[in-house]
């Protein structure tokens, strides 16, 4: 008895912060429209070493999911709800549309400001500015510098989405479109987000720090092909790359992974690296194909199927890394079932909140850490979009998914599986050199790194012509249930298998149709008099003193 209790109190002492001992500072850097197999530690031909480095020395998320678009993505890490529960399931917000998520829930900045955390936003929002008070920093933000909207041209602090076009750069509540104009919108954010770091140690050391870094990287720019957003200087280490759309994915990945480099070295020259946690997340899979808006960046999801908006494993199933000093330093991959979700609850706990009650997320905090074996989440859902008939869920191996009907614009998700990639020699002493391996201190052995790499290289389940077969095989009716430790790729249904675990799964759906929130049907949306998306209430932005409107059209018409 006396043994037990003891490694009860040592889990609870050692799974949480106290509350008179100041929590770890919190740094998440989060990819926008990054493919499942965009990362080298997945097997991916692109080399991202820094990111590649904090999984040798943290743990890698085998099996994390997320929603299959940024704004249902983004809403459920900081509410630590599924966005059924609030009317923001299925599709992201658009520009022309003033939608927003519902005031009244709280964020994941606010309840760390319970814990005394100073909090900010560099990059990407995304989850509305109808009113003044739907704007971040009047949730929980103490800043924020970035875009509003789902997207921005990589050069300009352009919006452009039909018909709308406009400009969207703020800092905190002041439109800032000179700020972004003529700057690299991946090293911007990335420039601006260590500037915080390093204040924060200058002026606020004694407390917290949460910053969440959303950057634009590689999602398109929306007013031009993708291709055509190169980067302003590139590498030779994506020569060997033979497709030309890949190879200025590769290009601009080196940029999102120089960000995570340059954190992580700023948190070390600033004595802060040993007291955070950093975390690495994809926000929903790679939109590997787009006829439908063009937005494509020629992502890789292999060996999943479908692609960004899709409920199969390509449109949710996202690169996730973990990285806190005293967690066990030897690689680690974390089997257990993860969902975005789950990220309140759980570093909730790592800094030594209170319990929060009414969340469909898990606090995994205990089993991170190795303070547990338990296996908290044994089932999730996957997705909800009511308005295409649309949904999965998925508990222990068996995932059901009814997938978009044929008449569905976004029926091209459902049946698309990425090549598999260009064979590349994995650069070993390019992640043991990177800026992430020298601030943490690495010795990493590139026999181990190369073993976790197989590891976590996931075996395609069915060939080409098995994959045609399946794209006969309608899953929008009845749906389909796929074993997916058998078959990841989820090319073979076996609900005749297995009748009675595919009721089961399709009962669970609808009890979550029961409770869905439908959203009210949003009012048109459209730039301000000075050119800017803006909320539209009675206040006004103050805004910095150029012909902001008139020079950023002149620009954008004479590209």
């Amino acid at each position: 008895m006396g043994s037990k209790f003891g490694s009860m109190l040592l889990l609870l002492c050692s799974s949480s912060v106290s509350l008179s001992q100041k929590p770890p500072n919190i740094v998440i850097l989060l990819a926008d429209d990054m493919g499942w197999n965009d990362i080298g530690i997945h097997g991916s031909e692109i080399p991202t070493p820094n990111m590649d480095a904090l999984a040798y020395n943290g743990i890698v998320f085998r099996r994390h999911y997320a929603q299959p678009s940024c704004t249902p993505s983004r809403s459920a890490l900081l509410t630590g709800k599924y966005p059924m529960r609030y009317g923001l399931q299925g599709r992201p917000f658009s520009s022309n549309k003033k939608e927003h998520l519902p005031l009244g829930i709280a964020l994941m900045p606010q309840i760390l400001k319970r814990r005394n955390y100073r909090t900010h936003l560099v990059g990407k929002w995304h989850l509305g500015y109808t009113t003044w008070p739907h704007m971040p920093t009047r949730r929980g933000f103490d800043s924020f510098t970035g875009y509003l909207n789902g997207y921005s041209s990589y050069y300009n602090g352009i919006h452009y989405e039909p018909p709308s076009v406009g400009l969207d750069f703020w800092s905190n509540e002041t439109e800032n479109w000179p700020l972004a104009c003529g700057k690299y919108l991946p090293e911007l954010i990335g420039q601006r987000a260590e500037l915080i770091i390093k204040d924060h140690n200058k002026n606020h050391k004694e407390e917290p720090l949460f910053l969440l870094v959303a950057s634009n990287a590689p999602h398109a720019g929306g007013d031009r092909p993708f291709q055509a957003e190169y980067p302003p200087s590139r590498s030779n280490a994506t020569d060997f790359i033979i497709d030309p759309e890949r190879k200025n994915l590769a290009d601009i990945m080196r940029y999102l992974d120089d960000t995570l480099g340059n954190l992580t070295t700023t948190l070390k020259s600033e004595g802060m690296l040993n007291d955070t946690v950093i975390i690495f997340l994809g926000d929903n899979g790679g939109p590997s194909i787009d006829p439908k808006y063009g937005y494509g960046n020629a992502a890789s999801n292999f060996p999943f199927r479908g692609t960004k908006m899709s409920t199969f494993d390509g449109g949710v199933r996202v690169p996730a890394i973990l990285w806190k000093s005293g967690l066990d330093a030897s690689p680690r991959v974390y089997d257990n079932l993860f969902h975005m979700v789950d990220w309140l609850p759980t570093l909730n706990s790592a800094t030594g909140g209170d319990v929060l009650d009414g969340l469909d997320g898990v606090d995994q905090w205990a089993a991170l850490s190795g303070m547990s074996a338990d296996t908290p989440r044994k089932e999730l859902l996957v997705e909800i979009y009511d308005e295409e008939s649309s949904w999965g869920y998925l508990k222990d191996n068996f995932k059901y998914v009814k997938s978009f009907g044929n008449s569905s614009g976004f029926h091209f998700t459902n049946d698309y599986w990425s090549p598999h990639p260009d064979p590349a020699k994995y650069r070993s002493e390019e992640i043991q050199n990177s800026p992430v391996a020298k601030a943490l201190g690495a010795n990493i052995d590139a026999q181990t790194l190369s073993d976790l790499r197989s590891n976590l290289m996931v075996t395609p389940s069915c060939s080409e012509g098995e994959q045609s077969k399946a794209t006969f095989h309608d899953c929008s009716v009845d749906g389909c249930l796929f074993d997916i430790s058998k078959d990841p790729s989820e090319c073979n249904d076996v609900s005749e298998t297995y009748p009675d675990v595919k009721k089961e799964l399709i009962d669970r759906i609808n009890s979550y149709l029961a409770e869905m929130v439908i959203p009210d049907k949003p009012l048109p949306n459209t730039p301000n008099s000075r050119n800017f998306f803006a909320p539209s209430s009675g206040e006004t932005a103050r805004s910095i003193k150029f012909l902001v409107g008139f020079l950023s059209m002149l620009i954008y018409l004479s590209r």
